[in-house]
Parts: structure tokens; C-alpha cells; sequence
């Protein structure tokens, strides 16, 4: 009884203190991490207008109760000007000539591999934001938050760790993890991947 008291009044702490959301975010990404199956995914774009610009890379991995599974990747054609992100992304259009497949194909096989788990990306804000735009473009169905809860290690990674920078590069730094922050779409996804069970283990070590 001692210890249910103690247990209600520490979410009232909790919820009257404004962190009774953001706790219990952190407890269902743990949960999801640890017994269910989460997908990783990153997505490499012509630019940063989630409305009107192309996906030409998008790749994930799957977190199945704790370990990486199955992984998929695809490249897309586009008919916008490459060389704004070209730098960035180093995908070039003989690349993309080499490599791409249907569009809305590609993102079939992606909503197939998703299925109705748990999505996970770092600053997925921006990556739901254009893929929902992207598939409306092909004339499938968006990816539905509702049916596919939505966490982000952006976000995780500023409630757990204080670091001096949160760019995904400067993350895998800081905390000495493996994975290259290349703006490859799979190679980010991977290093996603071992950030999000290092933030799985960094909340198991805190209960």
C-alpha cells in the first residue's frame, strides 16, 4: 500500500510539474525498443520542402524486441535540379539512372515493410512530413501516426543525454557509438539504429 501511495503521488509530481507527457513518451519508446518491433528510417531528399520536393533515397532497419532485423533500401528518379543537395547527399542523376526504381513501387515495398509498428527517425518530423508528402504525390495512402506511433531521437536524445550538439554526427561522437553520419540514407539509418538502443539502455540503467 506504502509503495502505491508513493508511486501516485510521484506521477502527480509528474504531471503537475509538465514532464508527465515526455516521461511517459520515454517509457512507451522503451517499451516498443525492448518488446515490440520499431522501424528506423531516413530518407535523402532534392531539398527541404517537405510539400514539394522529391525523395530519391529512403532506407530502413527493423528493431525487433532489441535487435536489428531486415533492412530495405531504394533509390527514386527526379526531375528537379540535384546539384543544391548533391554535396550533401553525393547522389548524382547517373546514379540515380543506375540504381532507381518505380517510385511508387519503392514506396509500397517501404509501407509493406512498415506494416502498423512503431517508426523511429532523427528528426522524423521533417522525414514523415515529406514521405506523407511524397506518397500522396504516387497517389498512396500517408502513413498514419495513429497506426504508426512516431519517436524521434532528436528529440530523445536532448530529454536523456546533455550533449554540446545534437546533429546525428556530432551525437555518435559524443557518445563514442558506431555508425557514419554520410547522408547516406542507410548509412544514417544504421547509425540511428545503434543510437536508439543506446538510449534504450540508458533509460533501463535509470529505473
Amino acid at each position: 500500500m506504502k509503495n502505491l501511495l508513493i508511486f501516485a503521488v510521484n506521477e502527480l509530481k509528474l504531471f503537475l510539474s509538465g514532464d508527465y507527457s515526455n516521461q511517459k513518451r520515454i517509457q512507451n519508446y522503451y517499451d516498443v525498443v525492448t518488446n515490440g518491433r520499431i522501424v528506423v528510417f531516413d530518407t535523402e531528399t532534392t531539398g527541404l520542402d517537405t510539400v514539394n520536393d522529391d525523395i530519391i533515397q529512403i532506407a530502413a532497419v527493423e528493431i525487433v524486441k532489441g535487435k536489428p532485423g531486415r533492412s530495405i533500401e531504394s533509390y527514386f528518379a527526379t526531375d528537379k535540379d540535384l546539384s543544391p543537395t548533391q554535396t550533401i547527399h553525393n547522389i548524382s542523376n547517373e546514379h540515380l539512372e543506375q540504381k532507381a526504381i518505380n517510385k511508387k513501387e519503392g514506396l509500397r515495398i517501404f509501407l509493406d515493410f512498415i506494416a502498423n509498428d512503431a517508426l523511429l527517425a532523427h528528426n522524423i518530423r521533417y522525414d514523415y512530413s515529406i514521405l506523407n508528402s511524397n506518397l500522396l504525390r504516387v497517389d498512396l495512402d500517408t502513413v498514419d501516426k495513429e497506426i504508426n506511433p512516431l519517436f524521434c531521437t532528436l528529440i530523445l536524445t536532448r530529454q536523456l543525454c546533455k550533449l554540446p550538439s545534437y546533429k546525428l554526427g556530432n551525437i555518435l561522437t559524443s557518445l563514442d557509438l558506431e555508425g557514419d553520419n554520410s547522408h547516406d540514407a542507410m548509412d544514417d539509418t544504421k547509425a540511428t539504429v545503434n543510437l536508439a538502443l543506446y538510449l534504450r539502455d540508458k533509460i533501463n540503467a535509470t529505473k
